[in-house]
């Protein structure tokens, strides 16, 4: 899924700048947050698992 996030903005970047755009991109989890409701729901999600 990060793979497909960071080509499709590499490809939306690409087509507004109208150069070729090299694009790195990481992500940095934090420790147990799946088990932290404040963190859920600040992703936007519920619960349940819904949005």
């Amino acid at each position: 899924m990060l793979k497909k996030i960071a080509s499709q903005a590499r490809y939306d970047l690409e087509r507004f700048f109208q150069i070729q755009v090299n694009l790195k991109c990481w992500v940095k989890v934090k420790e147990d947050w799946r088990n932290k409701e404040g963190l859920i729901k600040n992703f936007g999600l519920s619960d349940d698992g819904t949005k």
